[in-house]
């Protein structure tokens, strides 16, 4: 916390808050009550179904905002172009988080 220049109180909420968010595990040492923690084995893969989430629910706003009545057609043209954007991305990390899923364990042993 000092080196970062931030309140132990704040490392201590942030921490927590990620152990909630399975972006970090506590780990307990032996005869030490301090708690210390380290990033959890599919933290990668959680990261990405939270993005995919993000971007299936802005899809949705964008599609409704498309379907909008009395819209001037270059708004719709944009929204349309944006939402082929954020589609394309969506399809490259579903592709992408399966290939994660489907590699073979030695890998994801060599990659940690």
């Amino acid at each position: 916390a000092e080196r970062l220049g931030v309140s132990r109180a704040s490392v201590s909420t942030d921490a927590r808050r990620l152990v909630e968010q399975g972006v970090l595990e506590r780990v307990g040492l032996p005869a030490d009550r301090r708690d210390y923690y380290r990033m959890a084995a599919d933290s990668p893969e959680r990261s990405l179904e939270q993005k995919l989430v993000g971007l299936r629910q802005f899809l949705a706003l964008l599609d409704e905002a498309q379907r909008l009545p009395g819209q001037d057609p270059a708004v719709t043209e944009r929204l349309a172009e944006t939402s082929a954007l954020y589609r394309d991305v969506m399809l490259a990390t579903t592709d992408a988080l399966e290939r994660w899923r489907a590699r073979p364990p030695a890998a994801a042993t060599q990659s940690a």
